[in-house]
């Protein structure tokens, strides 16, 4: 811990946190640790990507459809994975907005923002 401090790392991932909560869900419902595997390694296909803001975007319905034309998903700001019933929300400043996507689209949406 020490080591990662001097590093100015503040963010950890627990594995026996994560490996628990997967073990439980998968339990429930199969083919759920796939996903958990796809957002975690990105073996193919799509990923979870940070997008900055457009200063068009003022609610994060603006975002969520002007992403979804583009071929991305706005699924969170930060931890809030709640953004489908903040639609009407004011974008904060501070955002940190994450998509569901392939890289191409990505990259789309970065060279327009």
């Amino acid at each position: 811990m020490k080591n990662f401090k001097y590093m100015n790392v503040d963010e950890f991932i627990l594995s026996h946190e994560t490996i628990s909560s997967l073990f439980v869900r998968s339990a429930f419902r199969k083919g759920i640790s796939n996903i958990f595997s796809q957002l975690l390694k990105h073996a193919e296909g799509d990923d979870l990507y940070y997008i900055p803001t457009h200063s068009k975007w003022k609610t994060y319905r603006d975002a969520f459809d002007a992403l979804l034309e583009k071929g991305a998903t706005l699924v969170a700001d930060r931890d809030q994975l709640n953004i489908n019933r903040m639609l009407d929300h004011t974008i904060p400043k501070d955002a940190e907005l994450y998509v569901i996507c392939d890289s191409e689209s990505h990259q789309r949406i970065l060279e327009e923002v």
